[in-house]
């Protein structure tokens, strides 16, 4: 499930965490870093929220989220929590940041798994998005069905991925989604990442998918 499926009462619950470990602590104890790009504001106080939403997705899961798990970003937690009558800002850093630098920025941080083989980060999420470059390169149309994308992006993934790479395009357009890098029609908020093969994704061949308007 993923951060549409948080109530106010997850995130309400999570805030009074936080005010009573303190910040410090509260971060720490669930491996969140401080926020530099958003923050929700609740009764005069600032609270990551990145880290708010995702100790709240407890809710949900049964556990929190862990930071690698999803994006910090403006379509995800901020969109997710203001949805929920909450109050999200930008910081000024934020503020000042380019489109262009704030799209580096994510790509500089994905955050891959790694083969169980040879212990190399898997190329499932730098292969997608170069997928998604070459087709905007030479100008071909942004929305494609999913049918091609698996099969293009999956071809991809068996000639240049590691050679325990699985090709299964759905997990790392899923991760991308997560982490703000992609759009997916029909769902106004990221679907969760799972191990199972049925998703969102591959439920209707028809299904069509895009990069995110960030540059991509």
């Amino acid at each position: 499930m993923g951060l549409s499926d948080l109530r106010r009462d997850m995130v309400l619950a999570a805030i009074e965490e936080f005010d009573r470990l303190g910040r410090e602590v509260f971060l720490e104890k669930y491996g969140y870093r401080e926020a530099r790009g958003y923050f929700l504001t609740h009764e005069g106080r600032r609270y990551d929220s990145k880290a708010i939403a995702g100790v709240a997705h407890r809710g949900v899961a049964g556990r929190p989220l862990r930071a690698s798990e999803f994006s910090g970003g403006a379509v995800t937690v901020a969109r997710a929590l203001a949805n929920l009558g909450f109050t999200v800002t930008a910081s000024e850093e934020l503020a000042t940041e380019s489109p262009i630098e704030a799209l580096l920025g994510k790509v500089m941080n994905l955050e891959t798994s790694r083969s169980p083989q040879t212990r190399r980060p898997k190329r499932h999420q730098p292969l997608t998005l170069l997928w998604a470059l070459g087709r905007s390169a030479r100008a071909e149309p942004r929305l494609v069905s999913w049918e091609t994308t698996r099969a293009e992006i999956g071809s991809l993934i068996s000639s240049f991925g590691l050679v325990d790479d699985a090709p299964n395009p759905e997990y790392p357009v899923l991760k991308l989604t997560h982490f703000g890098l992609w759009e997916i029609p029909g769902h106004p908020a990221p679907p969760a990442a799972s191990g199972r093969r049925a998703t969102p994704l591959d439920a209707s061949s028809s299904a069509a998918i895009r990069p995110t308007r960030m540059g991509l």
